[in-house]
């Protein structure tokens, strides 16, 4: 008899220890899954802050580019349009890419080179075109590479699954960026008045 209590104070001792193993490992894993889902968020959020303001701040130089062409019209002085600072985007230093989606994380880092391309094709338009055309073509590139940033700053946050900013409802940054990117088939340039 005194064999059959010890043996089944062993067996409770060893499926008590089991049992306690098991909610362990799962504890583990869930913390761990948590601190992934933490990681993946917080270098989401670098990306996306630097996303997004690279996109706003596209919309703002389209915007100011449209206003100097005017004036370029209207006064013939060209002296501002060449002066014009375009948008620049530079990735985070403090973003580890490990947690971030492989795709996203290859195209954000891609965005610096094709918006070096974007500044070189402008900068053809003046070699061989004129400064007007220049503007007009940097103007289109930083609409196409304002709208996939914000793309991307919009998959991330889905990815993290962060929700979308809220801007106000009359502040049309994204249509001036599509505008910009795709522009109407323009009639030939008029002449500044002289």
């Amino acid at each position: 008899m005194s064999g059959s209590v010890w043996l089944n104070s062993i067996l409770s001792g060893l499926a008590g220890g089991v049992l306690a193993s098991i909610v362990t490992i799962i504890y583990a894993h869930r913390l761990e899954k948590k601190r992934e889902r933490q990681a993946r968020t917080a270098n989401s959020l670098s990306l996306i802050s630097a996303l997004e303001a690279f996109a706003i701040n596209c919309s703002d130089y389209v915007e100011t580019v449209i206003e100097e062409i005017h004036t370029y019209f209207h006064t013939n002085d060209s002296s501002r349009l060449s002066k014009l600072p375009t948008p620049i985007f530079t990735v985070p230093s403090n973003v580890d890419f490990r947690p971030i989606d492989t795709g996203l994380a290859s195209k954000v880092l891609t965005l610096p080179f094709l918006i070096d391309r974007s500044n070189q094709m402008a900068y053809n338009a003046f070699v061989y075109g004129t400064l007007v055309d220049a503007t007009e073509e940097s103007m289109k590139q930083f609409g196409i590479r304002g709208l996939a940033a914000w793309e991307l700053a919009s998959s991330l946050r889905s990815k993290a699954g962060l929700p979308k900013p809220q801007f106000d409802e009359d502040w049309n940054f994204l249509e001036v960026l599509r505008k910009a990117a795709s522009p109407a088939p323009s009639e030939p340039t008029p002449a500044p008045l002289v």
